[in-house]
């Protein structure tokens, strides 16, 4: 026990640099309240998206079967396609919405209806990649399970950990924007 708990530790640790870097699709350029906005949106997304990606990626220390890589690989494939469906009319709707801010006088009702419009898509996007996330974990074994959450815990600890010492350094130029 003690071994498969330091393999799964050391695939987390090994995973944990690109589990952290930003895999996001590039999008058209958008101003910086539509980039703020998608940022929230995606990362909500890209944390649900974890269990698929991850237990593919710890394969091998979760010693997972090739008949399990072939279901999570499809649990993987028919998320990812749902929330593709969803996110470009998102994406859309949230231009859309900024695009009415433009005019001189904006109509509040219409950028609220588009806004409403986008997070409903969000919604339906981040549903899709929920639904995935548990489906892929029931095609584990309980004891892959346990080692799952532990590998997720110390990625989330040292994400947690990156992201304190991010925001504590000063800026590189010493003034705060």
């Amino acid at each position: 026990m003690r071994t498969s708990i330091a393999v799964t530790m050391a695939a987390a640790l090994m995973a944990a640099p690109a589990m952290a870097q930003d895999q996001r699709p590039t999008m058209t350029p958008m101003t910086h309240a539509q980039g703020g906005m998608m940022e929230m949106m995606m990362g909500g997304m890209m944390a649900m998206t974890d269990s698929p990606d991850l237990i593919l990626k710890l394969r091998e220390s979760l010693e997972l079967s090739e008949s399990q890589v072939q279901r999570v690989k499809a649990i993987q494939e028919s998320a990812h396609s749902g929330m593709q469906q969803h996110m470009m009319p998102a994406m859309q709707g949230m231009q859309a919405a900024m695009k009415l801010l433009e005019a001189p006088a904006p109509d509040f009702a219409s950028y609220e209806a588009e806004l409403r419009k986008a997070a409903n898509h969000m919604v339906l996007a981040h549903s899709a990649m929920a639904r995935a996330d548990v489906d892929a974990r029931l095609v584990l074994t309980a004891p892959q399970r346990e080692r799952l959450a532990f590998a997720r815990k110390i990625m989330a600890e040292m994400k947690d950990g990156m992201m304190k010492d991010s925001m504590m350094k000063p800026p590189k130029d010493g003034m705060m924007k």
